[in-house]
């Protein structure tokens, strides 16, 4: 005849069962964050190389920037690259530097609106 188990073994069962389903719930918590994490990075990329190709063309277009537009790129370009984005926006970052300031004409407003 076989003897029962002692109620310490079944609670111990029951109590890694519950520890297994909480660090479940906990990883696919983590992992949930980690993708809205990683597409809030995206968009945020996304949105910084659209301002500074933005801002480019709007020099361009003026054939010069001001300083303020030009500080504003730099601190853009910072953060796009703190988030692994491409030599492109260097690229232009380096044309926008290489205009020279507004003085008498101010850039074309409605290029900037946008």
């Amino acid at each position: 005849m076989e003897h029962p188990q002692p109620l310490v073994y079944y609670i111990m069962q029951v109590e890694l069962i519950l520890i297994a389903a909480g660090v479940s719930a906990l990883i696919a918590t983590v992992t949930s964050q980690w993708r809205k994490s990683k597409a809030l990075e995206q968009a945020v990329k996304s949105m910084l190389k659209h301002n500074i190709v933005k801002a480019h063309q709007c020099s361009k277009e003026s054939g010069c920037t001001t300083l303020y537009m030009r500080d504003s790129v730099h601190d853009m370009a910072t953060e796009y690259y703190a988030l692994k984005g491409n030599s492109f926006v260097k690229e232009l970052v380096d044309e926008i530097d290489s205009l020279p300031q507004c003085t008498s004409r101010p850039i074309k407003k409605d290029c900037c609106d946008e």
